[in-house]
């Protein structure tokens, strides 16, 4: 995907998103706050189908997220902020994520590791979070940057991503219903 080094770039998707229009920053804290719930509530749960299918959910959606953000928001951020080791930062962190994913996945609800992986991802998650939120984000703001388009881009690229992975889509009939306490 080229990418060009202005700020119109981010505007690209901003006619299409219609009604799903949201800065690029809501966006992605929405993100983060369904997936530290999931990860809550995988803590929570007893019954191992549960636990199984949450940590299913959980990882489609970081897999869906950190797509996103290192084909879209990331690129956008170098471009656009000073302090370049606050992605650089972020990118190690995903690939730290991913890895674990990865492993999860490949894992099995019977894996005596498990429970221990999703513990240390559940730490590592909420750690980028913090970062992420508390350093990047802020950095972003500051930025010149069409937030709104970008966050149409993002939008659209994420909806790509989780047909391609396979995942229902919120707010489609399919997704799954939303029972867990999302911080909201």
């Amino acid at each position: 995907m080229a990418q060009q080094d202005t700020g119109r770039q981010e505007t690209g998707a901003q006619a299409r998103a219609g009604s799903t229009r949201q800065d690029a920053l809501a966006l992605l804290q929405q993100d983060h706050r369904d997936v530290l719930a999931l990860l809550k509530r995988y803590k929570s749960a007893a019954d191992p189908t549960e636990k199984s299918q949450i940590a299913e959910r959980a990882c489609l959606l970081l897999k869906v997220h950190t797509r996103i953000e290192e084909e879209i928001f990331y690129p956008a951020a170098r471009r656009r902020i000073d302090d370049k080791e606050l992605v650089n930062e972020a990118l190690l962190e995903h690939q730290a994520a991913k890895d674990l994913i990865e492993e999860i996945e490949s894992a099995g609800a019977s894996d005596p590791m498990l429970e221990a992986r999703m513990q240390v991802l559940s730490e590592q998650i909420e750690h980028h979070v913090q970062e992420e939120e508390n350093e990047l984000f802020p950095e972003m703001q500051a930025a010149e940057i069409d937030l709104m388009g970008l966050g149409a881009r993002l939008f659209e690229r994420k909806q790509e991503v989780m047909r391609e992975l396979g995942g229902k889509i919120e707010g489609s009939p399919a997704a799954e219903p939303r029972a867990y306490d999302s911080g909201r």
